[in-house]
């Protein structure tokens, strides 16, 4: 599979998605169900940090297919950030994101800084609920 989907961290909080250079729409959509199936009895907040920094280009389609999924993500995904990824793919997710609203999706130029991203996001959650 072009895309390696597994648990970053112990506590199981963020699900990594790998893109190799290439992929295509059909391992996106493994992927996302891999993710679903790891989430299953999952009782918290899990973010998925998407490792673009290999894959330059994505496949034609891009928003329908962000759509699509953004339509079926479970309630406990909070954030989606695509790292590494190309200025236009970063172009595609922030025009998504503005065209249909979706509060979900975030990118980054490296993988340290969306975990970051995450991390902050995260804090402010806290933050807010005290």
């Amino acid at each position: 599979m072009s895309i390696v989907v597994y648990w970053e961290d112990e506590a199981q909080t963020i699900i990594r998605w790998d893109f190799d250079e290439k992929w295509s729409w059909d391992d996106f959509h493994e992927a996302f169900r891999i993710s679903l199936v790891m989430g299953e009895n999952i009782q918290h907040r899990v973010d998925v940090l998407a490792n673009a920094v290999k894959s330059p280009n994505m496949p034609m389609g891009a928003l329908a297919e962000f759509k699509r999924l953004d339509r079926q993500l479970p309630a406990f995904v909070k954030l989606i950030v695509v790292a590494g990824s190309s200025p236009f793919t970063r172009s595609m997710i922030e025009l998504f994101g503005k065209i249909y609203r979706a509060q979900s999706w975030r990118t980054a130029t490296l993988v340290d800084m969306a975990r970051d991203y995450i991390l902050t996001d995260r804090q402010k959650a806290k933050d807010w609920a005290s």
